[in-house]
């Protein structure tokens, strides 16, 4: 039990890990840098679709705030 919760911790670090960046350049397409918090930095997370909050003022520093911009197509 206790190796089947130390790997699912293991694999959790490594995805947010793989998905920290420094600015929307570091992100895939389709994605952009915002900044989570000051103790867990920033993450790479998908554009704003359909019914989901945008973020229509430009990046600070290189990573969003509030959420992403709208995805192409959306307002």
């Amino acid at each position: 039990m206790k190796l089947i919760l130390l790997s699912a911790i293991f694999a959790t670090l490594l995805v947010l890990a793989s998905s920290k960046c420094y600015s929307n350049d570091e992100c895939s397409e389709g994605s952009c840098c915002i900044k989570i918090s000051h103790y867990i930095g920033a993450q790479c997370r998908p554009l704003a679709k359909e019914n989901e909050d945008c973020d229509f003022n430009p990046p600070v520093n290189g990573q969003h705030t509030i959420s992403c911009p709208c995805a192409d197509g959306m307002t």
